[in-house]
């Protein structure tokens, strides 16, 4: 699972995270409601915790030479190698993290190599990055210390902007199912084909401006250079309409797309249309509605009860019948 990011999420109590939860959306499959991020959930697991799965399927033309079709053993080779892609005229390279284990030496090695290559961005970079200023609240972060240690222990490759320190990208390759299976991730529909994780994306601080957007286009060329289907990433509820406008979709851990539509305006400006989420509407439902239970119907009886009552009361304190006319 991955670590608790919640501290960095801005109060969004809206009815479009509480269909999506009850959509089957959450990351956690076990999640059913959409809470607070720092409020307890009621016996259920709290969606907003792990966030809302959205995934964007990457177009690409497959050919015959490729070092990744259908060699699973070569696709488990890959990682563990550095990476080099280009975005636009600027060059970018993945760090590997090595071959990723559940033991916990495994994990603390990890951790620890991690941390002596890149101690000053663990200290300084890495909470400026992730820092955010929501208007009228204090600003707020994530430390290292606090996830770096479970960070790593499934990152496949990771990207640092040390140059500009604008932001960071951790990724995670999933090629079987398997794999899959080992990190309850999903393994059918649009998620049956190899895809790639995004564990974490975070881009802040000076100069930033523009640097989450390039951080997505990186991790796409990333997942085509891997020949992936497409990427999925884990969005808490104030992050959604960025991925959103960048064409992410939200699904469901069964692979199926969630028809988040009802929440959807489209702004064309200069010839280009633009998708917005609309964060505070009611939108349609379009699931069932929740399981009635027999508190439910105890009120139900009781409130029609009351209404009997009360409609009989008013009429009995009526001299004589209205007519038509007099209503």
């Amino acid at each position: 699972m991955l670590p608790n990011f919640s501290k960095l999420a801005i109060a969004t109590d809206t009815k479009l995270f509480e269909f999506l939860a009850r959509s089957k959306g959450g990351k956690n499959k076990k999640c059913e409601e959409h809470l607070s991020e720092n409020k307890e959930s009621s016996g259920d697991i709290n969606c907003a915790i792990d966030g809302y799965l959205m995934f964007k399927e990457l177009k690409q033309q497959q050919t015959k030479d490729s070092k990744l079709d259908g060699d699973i053993k070569t696709q488990k080779n890959y990682i563990g190698k550095y990476i080099k892609i280009e975005v636009g005229d600027q060059k970018v390279e993945f760090q590997p993290l090595g071959p990723s284990g559940s033991s916990d030496n495994n994990k603390s090695d990890r951790f620890t190599n991690f941390q002596n290559q890149n101690l000053e961005w663990t200290k300084k970079t890495f909470p400026i990055v992730c820092r955010r200023s929501p208007k009228g609240r204090p600003a707020v972060s994530i430390e290292w210390n606090e996830y770096g240690e479970e960070l790593t222990s499934f990152t496949d490759w990771y990207f640092l902007d040390k140059d500009g320190h604008r932001g960071h990208l951790f990724v995670q390759l999933f090629y079987d199912d398997k794999r899959k299976d080992e990190y309850e991730m999903p393994s059918n529909g649009y998620m049956k084909s190899r895809y790639l994780y995004v564990a974490l994306v975070c881009a802040g601080g000076e100069n930033a401006a523009g640097y989450g957007k390039f951080l997505m286009r990186v991790v796409e060329e990333l997942g085509k250079k891997l020949e992936c289907n497409g990427i999925l990433l884990s969005t808490l509820s104030n992050s959604a309409g960025f991925y959103y406008s960048l064409g992410y979709r939200f699904v469901n851990k069964a692979g199926g797309v969630i028809d988040a539509s009802d929440w959807v305006s489209v702004e064309e400006k200069d010839g280009k249309k633009r998708f917005l989420l609309d964060l505070v509407g009611d939108g349609v439902e379009k699931i069932a509605p929740k399981k009635r239970d027999r508190d439910d119907e105890e009120r139900d009886a009781s409130f029609i009860s009351r209404l009997l009552k009360s409609a009989n009361k008013m009429l009995k304190s009526m001299s004589s019948p209205l007519s038509l006319n007099e209503v």
